[in-house]
C-alpha cells in the first residue's frame, strides 16, 4: 500500500498552508537529492520534492508519516528534522520501504 501524504483531511484546512515554494526551489531541492554523498537531507528540500508546506510536513514527521524523517537531536529547541536520502528516492520512486511496512504493521496491531 502506497502511502498518500495529500490524502490526509484529518486536519483543519488552516493548518495545510499553500505552497509558495519557486522554481529555484524545486532546482535546489533536486540538486540536494542528487547528491550521492549525502545521507540525510534538509527537511525543507524533503518537502519542496513531495510538494508539501513545511509546517504540513512537520505534522506529517511527528505522525511518523514522512517517509525517511528522523528527529536530530531531541534535547535542542527547535525542529531539528533530516529525511534519509535512501528512503525518499525509495518513495519517490514508487518504492515503499519495508521497515515503514513493518512499523505502520506494527501500529495497526
Amino acid at each position: 500500500m502506497k502511502l498518500n501524504i495529500h490524502a490526509d483531511r484529518s486536519l483543519k484546512s488552516s493548518r495545510r498552508t499553500p505552497n509558495t515554494y519557486t522554481h529555484a526551489d524545486r532546482l535546489e531541492a533536486i540538486e540536494i537529492l542528487d547528491d550521492n554523498t549525502r545521507v540525510l537531507i534538509p527537511f525543507r528540500e524533503a518537502c519542496v520534492l513531495l510538494d508539501v508546506s513545511t509546517p504540513y510536513g512537520y505534522v506529517l514527521a511527528r505522525k511518523g508519516e514522512f517517509p525517511g524523517a528522523m528527529r536530530i537531536a531531541e534535547n535542542t529547541i527547535g525542529n531539528n528534522w533530516r529525511v534519509n536520502r535512501a528512503v525518499l528516492l525509495n518513495y519517490l520512486h514508487g518504492i515503499e520501504c519495508s521497515a515503514c511496512n513493518e512499523k505502520r504493521e506494527a501500529a495497526n496491531i
